[in-house]
This record gives structure tokens, sequence and C-alpha cells, in this order.
């Protein structure tokens, strides 16, 4: 049995909001040309208008046969790089900026703060993530209003019989979507903005940025 909402009613608005992400991170980044710049989680669709702005782009993601597949969406080149985005394989302060688009809802609750600090360790100039908020209601993994609100037990079970967009029957994968009170302590002193579509009165993504000037 599949069950989802279908995607291209929500196709115009999702492609509209990457791009108001993009364009948002380099206005507040403001990126020299021969800065470099770490992206972690990706490759994310539609990058490619942003990693020519960089001298040097590398990606890091756990899985590298996403890493290899994806990687059609930069233009250029980029330095794809397998490893635990809590324990990134780069020196301090190594690169100038640091990306991130709907990953830090990956990262178990507990592992949450050694990904903040290995964030704030790696970058040099700043850094720019991207989160879908815990209270739009819609889950945008799952393409079902407000599931993000039902117990993980539950949504396990679920999962053995019914597909959803992005998940075959029989997968399931914990997200645990942020709110700011969660932001605020993963990132202190932070600066964070809302952005919604037009017909909602609650911001569908929340986004998280911090410039050392």
């Amino acid at each position: 049995m599949k069950f989802d909402i279908p995607f291209r009613l929500f196709e115009k608005f999702l492609l509209r909001r990457r791009r108001q992400v993009l364009n948002r991170f380099l206005e507040t980044m403001n990126p020299k040309p021969t800065d470099a710049c770490l992206e972690i989680g990706g490759p994310t669709y539609t990058m490619s208008e942003v990693t020519t702005r960089f001298s040097q782009y590398l990606v890091v993601n756990m899985d590298d046969h996403y890493l290899k597949i994806n990687g059609t969406y930069y233009a250029g080149y980029y330095h794809p790089i397998v490893a635990d985005g809590c324990h990134l394989p780069i020196k301090n302060g190594g690169v100038d900026f640091i990306f991130g688009n709907a990953v830090l809802e990956h990262v178990p609750r507990e592992y949450r703060h050694a990904f903040a600090a290995e964030i704030k360790r790696v970058c040099r100039k700043g850094y720019f993530l991207a989160n879908d908020n815990h209270w739009f209601p819609f889950d945008p993994h799952y393409y079902v209003p407000f599931y993000q609100f039902l117990p993980h037990r539950f949504k396990r079970f679920v999962s053995r019989y019914v597909s959803f967009k992005w998940h075959p029957r029989g997968h399931y994968e914990q997200v645990d979507l942020l709110t700011i009170k969660e932001y605020r302590k993963l990132f202190p002193g932070a600066k964070y903005e809302g952005l919604r579509f037009p017909f909602s009165p609650i911001s569908e993504s929340i986004l998280v940025w911090d410039r050392n000037d």
C-alpha cells in the first residue's frame, strides 16, 4: 500500500523555497571567489548556482552511493567526503563557510551538540543551516499532515505496511524536527529567520546562521 500527497502539488513551492534558502545563504555569508565551502549532508538539489561562487566546494555525507549519484547537482568540480558530521576530518578553521540543508533533524538528539560543536570548530567565517520547522503542520519527509507529532514506535509499525513519498515499505528513518528553542541551545548567539509559504501563518523552514566579521 502506498500513501502520500501528490508531490506535484507542492513541488513549485519547494523549489521556490530552495531558491530562497540559497539566496539567503549567499546574502548573509557574502563569500569571496577565493573562499572554500563545506556542505554537510549534501548533495543538495539546485545547488549548482552556488558551488561556482567558491574556489573549493566540499561535501560531507555518510552515504558514499548518494554522494556519487547526486554529484550532477553541482556545476564544476566538488570534493566528496564520506564522513560523520559529528566527527569531521577537517582541521580547525579548515573551511571558510559551512552550509547545511535539512540535515540537523536527521542527527540523533544525543549527538546534536557534538554536531553543532564540529560546525563551529571547522568554519572560519560563518555557518548557515536551513531546517524544517517542527511546528509546521505538514511532515516534509513523509508528506503527511501532522505525521511528525506521532510516536516513533507507531510510525515504525506503519512503515511495515505503507510506503511514503521518499520511503519504501519496510524502511523507517527516525527524523526529529527541531523547534527554535532547541536551535538556541545548540547555537547560542546565532541569528534565526523563519520562511513561510504564502498561504501559511507558520514558518515552514527555520534558518540558523552566524557570520564571524
